[in-house]
């Protein structure tokens, strides 16, 4: 790192730190924020370390082709900000062949939305960090960082209490493959910063009430970025979506009779909107159309079986017949998402690092397991809609990308999303289940 960068990042990490000293002081009486500076700094570590790994350990990588494809954008930017402007606020499907057209540009990043928008952004960033790769590096973090702080105090909202805002701020800015595979200049750093804004902020609508409107400012925007660098966790969203809202629409009814009657005609009303809906986001993205998701998955279980050189990849269970490999596969592929690679697995420093957060969570899981048991544990489930709809898209998604992905090292960048709805989960779990507990003891 030459002496400029090192100079411009410094003074980045000093402003962030100075920023977050701030906002802790004046939010002092807010219990939640005895964790913005440590989370903050905690985010910004990772955002270095990574950047420092990939320079330093791997010389190569996806981050450095968007920030090297973002400096000519920014170049343009510099020379004629309104037409470089025009570039980055061109949206359509046919960006490249547009980009190609127009500028003479040609890369691979630019052929699809999901890496173009990490380049767009890291191009604007570059306009406040004089194009240096560890200050805009920096910023993926910080702005990450807002991202899930917002998420933080709404689901802090939705389920309060000291030892859940222990629990939660654990979960969503200590874990290790967390704060640091989400912290870097790539694709995962910017959907984990709009992800949990965006849940949080559909949740009134699963209430049947409408948003506030910076609730749909909030709705608008991550669902941009969220759709755009991760189509297909907007589908793993909608099936939980459904379930709160279908619920939450039927519990509305008070007459049983009619609630009887109404509610398959309800289930399948909202059922065929969701299906429509989903199948009219697919048409924006033919990487991840619905009717070739499979096949997807296939490409992508090569591609990754082929880059593994260093025995990181894993294999699930192979059929003739593709629907038995499809349904049979569900247990393996969720279980190697949350619990692999397991320690025996371990053949390098980032391996050990994942083993020991999936023994984390395997050991969080079966202490929830083992101190409520299947029936009380699926009471507290079935009596809280916002916990089931979590539980669904982490299940779904979970089973996406561990049938999909077949390499650990990818893996743990991919599973971030539905790795952290996990662990809520589990939180909440662990928080009701010690009230029970304490409960029983008073008596």
């Amino acid at each position: 790192m030459i002496n400029s960068e090192f100079m411009i990042t410094a003074v980045y990490v000093l402003l962030f730190l100075a920023l977050g000293t701030m906002v802790s002081i004046v939010r002092r009486n807010d219990p939640r924020y005895s964790y913005f500076l440590p989370a903050l700094l905690a985010k910004l570590v990772g955002g270095l370390g990574f950047g420092l790994i990939y320079v330093y350990y791997y010389g190569y990588g996806d981050t450095f082709g968007y920030f090297n494809q973002s400096l000519t954008f920014t170049n343009h930017l510099q020379e004629d900000f309104w037409g470089g402007m025009k570039l980055i606020l061109y949206l359509d499907n046919d960006a490249a062949k547009y980009i190609y057209s127009e500028y003479g540009l040609r890369s691979r990043l630019f052929s699809g939305q999901d890496t173009l928008v990490v380049i767009k952004l890291a191009a604007l960033i570059n306009l406040l960090t004089f194009s240096k790769f560890f200050a805009t590096t920096l910023w993926f973090s910080f702005l990450s960082f807002v991202g899930l702080w917002y998420g933080y105090l709404k689901i802090t909202e939705i389920y309060p209490g000291k030892r859940l805002r222990r629990l939660f701020a654990i979960s969503f800015f200590f874990v290790p493959g967390i704060f640091f595979w989400g912290s870097g200049l790539m694709k995962d750093t910017v959907l984990i910063g709009f992800f949990w804004p965006l849940v949080v902020a559909l949740l009134p609508l699963t209430r049947l009430r409408n948003p506030k409107w910076t609730e749909w400012i909030v709705i608008v925007l991550s669902f941009y970025f969220v759709f755009t660098t991760k189509i297909f966790a907007v589908f793993c969203l909608i099936p939980g979506l459904v379930f709160m809202i279908y619920h939450q629409s039927k519990n509305r009814i008070k007459n049983r009779l009619i609630r009887r009657i109404v509610a398959p005609v309800l289930l399948f009303s909202i059922s065929i909107i969701s299906v429509f809906g989903a199948l009219r986001l697919s048409t924006f993205s033919a990487k991840f159309n619905i009717e070739s998701a499979f096949e997807t998955a296939k490409v992508y279980q090569d591609y990754h079986l082929e880059e593994s050189s260093s025995g990181s990849s894993y294999r699930l269970l192979e059929f003739d017949n593709p629907i038995a490999t499809y349904l049979l596969n569900i247990p393996g592929a969720i279980n190697v998402t949350f619990f692999r690679p397991y320690i025996w697995e371990i053949n390098s420093a980032a391996m050990a690092l994942s083993a020991l957060e999936s023994l984390f969570v395997l050991g969080l899981f079966l202490l929830v397991l083992r101190r409520g048991g299947f029936k009380t544990n699926y009471r507290i489930l079935k009596s809280d809609l916002v916990l089931m709809g979590l539980l669904i898209f982490s299940l779904l998604m979970a089973y996406i990308v561990g049938f999909a992905t077949y390499n650990f090292g990818t893996l743990v960048r991919y599973k971030i999303p539905c790795l952290m709805s996990l662990l809520v989960i589990l939180c909440v779990l662990y928080d009701r289940l010690t009230e029970i507990k304490l409960s029983r003891r008073r008596l």
